[in-house]
């Protein structure tokens, strides 16, 4: 009996090998496949969680980008504050002997390029074209008594802000002076066929606009100078302000002048 079972042993360990083996060689199968799984669900759950951080960002930076402009405004209003406060606190204690040298320099300058624009009239031998400039002079003196005043008052700290305002009427200037050639240049069968200049007419309007921009500026940087700069100030709107109603009625008359057929394409 004993010998039976001595024989029989070594079978048994090895049938319990071999399942031992089996069971261990079956669990790598299933290990893939379990982490195959879990990546697929990270991945997905990576990719949502990506799409919602760009999301987010996408909407911060718009709110970013609005609070930024609001402070950009804020910081420019009380800026300009500043400089108006600065401006009347250095006219305010500026002497009558001091105000009165700072006009005569800003008055002789102003003479010397009114007197240097009629002498530029005297070379044109055109006189359509003399007349032109003639008309837009007024806007040109403007723009020099403008820069003339910004220079002598450059220690206010808004000197520099009418010099900016001229420069911006003698670019506009530049640009009303051509459209009205072209008005002028359009020739008779032309103007009698289709009318008027349209494009020309709409240059006119255009810079019209951005000039009524510049003088509501002018308005507001002007209340930083003491009264009697304000009044020279005053001068030259006025100056601006015929110029612009005169450009207006041309561009108006312009727009409005048919033609035989110009009605057809208008």
């Amino acid at each position: 009996m004993l010998v039976i079972v001595l024989l029989c042993s070594p079978f048994a360990l090895a049938d319990k090998g071999d399942a031992s083996n089996n069971s261990q060689k079956g669990k790598p199968d299933s290990t893939p496949q379990s982490d195959d799984f879990d990546d697929d669900e990270e991945d997905e759950e990576d990719d949502d969680g990506v799409d919602d951080v760009d999301n987010s960002y996408e909407v911060d930076d718009d709110e970013e980008d609005d609070d930024s402009d609001e402070a950009d405004d804020n910081k420019g209003k009380a800026k300009g504050k500043t400089e108006k406060d600065k401006g009347q606190k250095i006219f305010a204690n500026m002497t009558k002997e001091e105000k009165k040298q700072i006009i005569e320099e800003i008055k002789n300058k102003t003479e010397e390029n009114k007197q240097m624009l009629k002498l530029e009239l005297q070379n044109f031998s055109n006189k359509d074209k003399q007349k032109i400039f003639k008309n837009q002079n007024r806007v040109r003196e403007t723009v020099m008594a403008l820069l003339a005043i910004g220079n002598a008052t450059n220690m206010t700290g808004i000197g520099k802000n009418i010099s900016a305002i001229a420069v911006s009427f003698n670019n506009s200037v530049k640009k009303t002076i051509q459209a009205e050639e072209a008005i002028q240049n359009r020739g008779g069968i032309m103007r009698f066929l289709f009318g008027g200049d349209e494009k020309a007419a709409a240059a006119i309007q255009s810079e019209l606009n951005k000039n009524q921009v510049m003088l509501q500026k002018l308005e507001t940087v002007k209340e930083g100078y003491g009264p009697e700069f304000q009044q020279l100030i005053d001068e030259q709107t006025q100056l601006m302000q015929q110029e612009q109603e005169r450009l207006m009625q041309l561009a108006e008359e312009e727009k409005g002048d048919k033609g035989l057929f110009g009605w057809l394409f208008k």
